[in-house]
């Protein structure tokens, strides 16, 4: 298996000195092993150990072209740019309506939910069910207390000679007191409809 080499940019930061500590210690165990990266190495320590002899006054003598720097430099910074626009995303010019997974996600949901509620509809109770009373009417009588809906009607008749007190509520309930002369008795019937 062959050993992958450290970039010459890592090989440069540990020339200088800038590297971290973690990053220079596997440089160092790479550089134990490997010849090619120790050369390289000590040929960027040799190269930053000629710019440092470099004095401000060998820069000013004109040893160095600055035209020559200038116009390489110029040539780096047009070819960064290059590269940098061949790489750049470009969005794509798709139509409006194209897929869109939210989109999708959202109708499956809507189409669940209508489905649900259709198949939940046919479980509920109908309006004919046996058994459930609709719009029934409380009623105080002479002869009792009725109960009428549109199936049919309930009286519960009062055996007394004289009404005593009569209470009907808004919540649907009837209370009627009847009292009995003759056998002494007080008949007390309360209908309560729900």
């Amino acid at each position: 298996m062959k050993e992958r080499h450290p970039s010459e940019t890592d090989l440069a930061l540990l020339a200088g000195g800038d590297c971290g500590r973690f990053k220079s210690f596997r440089l160092h165990s790479h550089l134990a092993r490997c010849g090619d990266c120790r050369d390289t190495l000590a040929s960027y320590g040799e190269l930053r150990s000629a710019v440092r002899d470099y004095s401000p006054a060998d820069l000013a003598s004109g040893e160095l072209d600055w035209d020559r720097m200038a116009g390489e430099m110029r040539a780096n910074i047009r070819v960064g740019l290059a590269a940098g626009e061949c790489v750049r995303e470009i969005p794509a010019r798709g139509s409006r309506w194209g897929w869109k997974p939210q989109l999708a996600v959202g109708m499956a949901s809507v189409v669940c939910l209508a489905g649900a509620g259709v198949f939940l509809r046919g479980l509920l109770p109908h309006e004919n069910v046996p058994g459930i009373v609709h719009a029934a009417v409380l009623e105080l009588t002479g002869t009792g207390v009725e109960v009428r809906t549109d199936k049919g009607s309930m009286t519960l008749l009062n055996h007394g000679d004289e009404a005593g007190d009569q209470t009907v509520t808004s919540q649907g309930a009837i209370r009627a007191t009847s009292f009995d002369g003759n056998a002494g008795t007080v008949t007390i019937t309360s209908v309560y409809v729900e």
